[in-house]
């Protein structure tokens, strides 16, 4: 178990963007999920908690008891680097106060905006030699700089594993690319379930088509059966001329349903041409269909 209540301690000036991405990264670190190797290496499945003040210090000669106790209880400090954050005495205090109790080894930087030497402290950029002369460095930081805050914050998508390889104690590379195959995975896996998706719905969309076929089948019988019930009451009442038409209307259904009831049908139109007449002569105004004459014996 880790002795620290806090794995990283966010210093940063409450002014856009560097707000904005102190508090996305603040995001991004404690919902990091670690893989299986370094789950069994460091015993746990996230990083931790990480501390973010969300007000703006008031002016004091002294930290804040808060301040200081999280300080103490962070094991890396977090400087969220731009020309403003040197301009806060609060951060540079907070910086120092970290230095003193931990050195530079654990502090890390994203820069926001600007360039290195007018971001960074100068703690952060200048060092001793061996002889004690002071040296210029550049230090190793998250590159989040873009020309407006969604870049920014799209950039820090990558950056943030520059943040996180050395508070996990790996490469930057090892971070890189197990997040390459994570997100290679995981468009497969969506992939996959797409095609499981659509090979459903496919399959209800078919199931769904064999239904309306089956209704549209049962209901073009209905029809059929339905005109040749009132062909066959039109002739009772000696209608004969609309028993023709209904009987040849299903006929034309009929055929359209591969001939279902036909025989029904050829009778029904039979009867409605006979009708008690030896011979009957019908002209019937059915598109497609011309009727020049129907000569039926009384046998049918």
């Amino acid at each position: 178990m880790s002795e620290y209540k806090y794995c990283a301690f966010i210093s940063y000036r409450h002014q856009s963007p560097d707000q904005e991405i102190a508090r996305r990264l603040h995001t991004m670190i404690e919902t990091y999920r670690l893989g299986p190797t370094l789950r069994r290496r460091l015993g746990k499945t996230r990083l931790g908690k990480v501390f973010r003040d969300s007000e703006e210090l008031p002016l004091s000669p002294n930290l804040g008891d808060d301040i200081t106790s999280a300080l103490d209880q962070s094991e890396w400090f977090i400087a969220v680097c731009s020309p403003r954050y040197l301009e806060s005495r609060w951060c540079q205090r907070e910086l120092e106060y970290f230095l003193s109790k931990n050195g530079p080894d654990k502090v890390l930087t994203v820069l926001v905006e600007g360039e290195p030497e007018d971001s960074f402290p100068e703690p952060l950029r200048i060092r001793r030699d061996e002889t004690g002369k002071a040296v210029e460095i550049e230090p190793l930081a998250a590159d989040s700089r873009g020309s407006s805050l969604r870049e920014c914050l799209k950039k820090l998508r990558k950056e943030k594993l520059r943040i996180l390889a050395p508070m996990l104690g790996v490469g930057f590379d090892d971070l890189y690319q197990r997040q390459h195959r994570r997100t290679v995975r995981n468009i497969l896996m969506g992939s996959a379930a797409l095609m499981v998706a659509l090979g459903a719905f496919l399959a209800y969309a078919l199931v769904q088509n064999a239904r309306i076929d089956a209704e549209r089948l049962t209901a073009a019988r209905n029809e059929c059966d339905l005109l040749v019930e009132k062909s066959i009451y039109y002739t009772s009442e000696k209608r004969k001329v609309e028993a023709r038409q209904l009987a040849l209307e299903a006929w034309q259904v009929s055929r359209r349903i591969d001939g279902y009831g036909g025989e029904r049908v050829q009778d029904a139109l039979a009867v409605t041409c006979y009708a008690g007449d030896f011979g009957v002569e019908a002209e019937l105004s059915v598109p497609g269909v011309f009727s020049w004459l129907y000569s039926f014996s009384p046998d049918g």
